[in-house]
């Protein structure tokens, strides 16, 4: 968790401040809180997208789930542990995509590495990597994704479960976090998605 800059008159005495502070803090605990292990919006986002994919407009047939495994590739890895694995795979039109999800709140340093290990492990398995995540930054986005033949969406709202309504408006009211509450993936992230799947099979001259 981060440090919080306070600006305040000189005159302000600390404690007419100390309450707010004290509440950032707690309501940045809690969003970040819902965003590992068994929480409740750990893998939400995962899970929208896992309803969305086969459905209308998207229509993508989804060949597997959290796979490090395609056809007669496997995914291998430099380091010690199970091989990284794609949240999905799945086909429209002839084109196969191996889809990871990040629905990340924050995106440090430290992750850009993760993006590099899902396309790796996508390209490993001959098929065209695809990011769909709420931030990533143009240089890791180009140089990572995209020059690689990779797709990316990023999606800027944070996405969170209805059941989270309040503390998402307490989160964007004090802390300028941008969440998207839903109970299913909105219609327009949809049509972005087959836009740039149609977009690429236009590029490439697929039919």
């Amino acid at each position: 968790m981060g440090a919080y800059q306070v600006y305040v008159l000189k005159e302000t005495e600390y404690s007419e401040v100390e309450w707010i502070i004290k509440e950032k803090i707690e309501v940045s605990k809690a969003v970040n809180a819902q965003l590992i292990g068994r929480s409740v919006a750990a893998y939400f986002a995962e899970d929208l997208f896992d309803e969305a994919l086969e459905k209308t407009p998207l229509n993508f047939k989804i060949h597997n789930r959290n796979a490090s495994e395609f056809g007669e590739r496997c995914v291998q890895s430099g380091e010690r542990g199970p091989p990284p694995d794609l949240d999905f795979i799945c086909e429209r039109d002839n084109v196969i995509y191996g889809i990871d999800i990040k629905n990340w709140i924050r995106y440090e340093k430290d992750t850009v590495p993760e993006v590099k290990k899902k396309v790796d492990a996508a390209l490993q398995l001959n098929i065209v990597p695809f990011v769909i995540a709420r931030y990533m930054d143009k240089e890791t986005m180009f140089a990572e994704v995209i020059q690689k033949g990779g797709l990316v969406y990023q999606y800027v709202d944070l996405l969170f479960p209805m059941a989270l309504s309040s503390l998402a408006r307490r989160a964007e009211e004090l802390l300028g976090y941008p969440i998207r509450c839903v109970d299913s993936l909105p219609l327009f992230m949809s049509e972005y998605i087959l836009d740039l799947h149609n977009r690429r099979r236009a590029v490439y001259g697929l039919s």
